[in-house]
């Protein structure tokens, strides 16, 4: 994710080299045979989250993109 970041709002790297890893990385998820469990800390974060704040922020966002 720090690499996307980078790439779209620090719009440093190529575009090419971004997508390339990309790609990689999207091939490594889909050829993964086990499924792994959520970690404690994510679990922690995600019970955390403000879930009507977040949903306002994001039709915000659509809204401003329309």
């Amino acid at each position: 994710m720090l690499k996307k970041y980078e790439f779209i709002v620090q719009n440093r790297g190529r575009k090419s080299d971004f997508l390339k890893k990309y790609e990689i990385a999207e091939n490594l998820l889909d050829s993964q045979q086990e499924i792994f469990a959520i970690s404690n800390s994510s679990k922690e974060i995600q019970a955390s989250l403000d879930i009507k704040q977040l949903r306002k922020r994001r039709r915000e966002n659509f809204y401003n993109c329309s």
